[in-house]
């Protein structure tokens, strides 16, 4: 994990990806743009990650070794804790049944492989703004 310069109000993304490289050039990109980035290569490690510390986006690949993509959706919107944290999946899978399993397992919204930065960037931008007007306090929404 690196942390380029963030500020102390700064936003925190975790992105999981079993994809290294893919992985550098994400979080570069958001680190770039003022985010905290924080990294897991499956799903098993980013539930240990949020259970120690709640990232205030999850950017979520669905094709993982292990524990996968729909697995981790299921677990975080089954806890008090999480339910409302946003969700935002990068796939290679377009087709109009997987998008609609995604959204039934918990998912705000998806960005599809290859991407292109501005679109990613104005999608996690929303669901953050979508998700501070609609944010209970901290304290409400751990307990």
């Amino acid at each position: 994990m690196r942390r380029h310069g963030a500020k102390c109000d700064a936003k925190t993304i975790l992105i999981v990806d079993d994809e290294r490289d893919l992985l550098a050039v994400l979080e570069d990109m958001l680190a770039a743009e003022g985010y905290r980035v924080e990294t897991a290569g499956d799903g098993a490690e980013a539930l240990r990650k949020i259970e120690g510390r709640r990232p205030d986006l999850l950017l979520l690949d669905l094709e993982m070794p292990g524990t996968g993509g729909r697995t981790v959706c299921e677990i975080l919107r089954s806890q008090p804790s999480t339910r409302w944290l946003p969700i935002l999946v990068l796939t290679g899978r377009t087709e109009p049944a997987e998008e609609i399993t995604c959204l039934e397992h918990g998912v705000d919204d998806f960005v599809t492989k290859p991407f292109e930065g501005s679109e990613l960037k104005a999608r996690i931008h929303a669901l953050l703004r979508r998700s501070e007007l609609g944010r209970w306090p901290r304290e409400a929404a751990v307990g």
